[in-house]
């Protein structure tokens, strides 16, 4: 039997304050393929899996989108 265990999902200031990285390099890096791509949360509102901020930070250099690995 499987879990499904609830997605932790971080602001923008959370992901910032985690990756000590601006919101302007962040939204670079999405655009270069080389940071987790946020999620829609509600209508006005965005984060970005928990799970995939730890990935990233895990390898910062190496990290890629799945999309880009492909």
């Amino acid at each position: 039997m499987s879990e499904n265990k609830p997605v932790a999902v971080l602001s923008r200031r959370e992901v910032e304050k985690r990756t000590t990285l601006a919101r302007t390099t962040i939204y670079r890096k999405i655009k270069a393929n080389t940071f987790p791509k946020q999620i829609q949360v509600s209508d006005n509102r965005v984060g970005w899996p928990e799970s995939e901020i730890d990935r990233y930070l895990a390898n910062p250099m190496g990290y890629r989108t799945p999309e880009a690995t492909a």
